[in-house]
């Protein structure tokens, strides 16, 4: 199915630490076969004793004839509740959706993190999501 084009909104099935939901955002070119923006919030469980990880994930994907698309990867991360402190965290995440009509999508989330103290370059912690699973409507 290939979506209309604009942009979606929608929520997984995570909670912020706080309680409340945790969102995304997808944004379709015109055409409906380009996803430029995929913009999910996370929250990932550490060991080691931290605190859990709040987190964000952009990315973008061509959306096949059947409407699929996914993004796998890595980056590093000083963002989200790491701002301001000694850590960074290498991410590797993995995403995939369908469009299940012109104006709903689904799909499913997961991402690793290893927080990395950068006076010393030692991991310290891994923080992961586990399987995440999210919904959109066009708006």
């Amino acid at each position: 199915m290939i979506p209309q084009k604009g942009k979606f909104a929608g929520a997984t099935s995570q909670t912020t630490p706080e309680g409340g939901p945790v969102g995304l955002e997808i944004k379709v070119t015109h055409g409906g076969f380009r996803v430029k923006r995929f913009a999910i919030g996370w929250v990932a469980n550490c060991d080691s004793g931290f605190t859990p990880l709040v987190q964000a994930t952009k990315a973008v994907s061509p959306v096949s004839l059947g409407g699929k698309f996914h993004v796998g990867g890595g980056y590093e991360s000083t963002s989200g509740n790491l701002a301001g402190t000694q850590y960074s965290a290498e991410v590797t995440s993995k995403l995939k959706g369908k469009f299940t009509g012109k104006r709903k999508a689904k799909g499913t989330f997961q991402a690793t993190a290893v927080l990395i103290d950068s006076t010393t370059n030692a991991p310290v912690s891994t923080c992961t999501t586990g399987p995440v699973t999210w919904k959109a409507k066009h708006l």
